[in-house]
């Protein structure tokens, strides 16, 4: 392999190191987001008084995640 060819490839291997890594983080951060916003929903479901059996079905949280919830501040 020719130093231009080489570098060339070192290019392209950066560039698909660096491709794999911003998809990882906006993967991660879509699911912090996701993560976030089923907390908040479940938070506004138990204001409501609704159980938490419903809430851990409609917000896919844990059990312990929606009593933790329940937990003042």
């Amino acid at each position: 392999m020719d130093a231009e060819t080489r570098q060339l490839h070192e290019y392209r291997q950066r560039h698909l190191h660096d491709k794999a890594s911003i998809e990882s983080v906006i993967a991660e951060g879509e699911t912090r987001g996701e993560q976030k916003k089923a907390l908040e929903m479940a938070k506004e479901l138990l204001k409501l008084g609704v159980e938490v059996s419903i809430v851990v079905t409609a917000t896919k949280l844990s059990i312990a995640e929606v009593e933790a919830l329940m937990i003042p501040d």
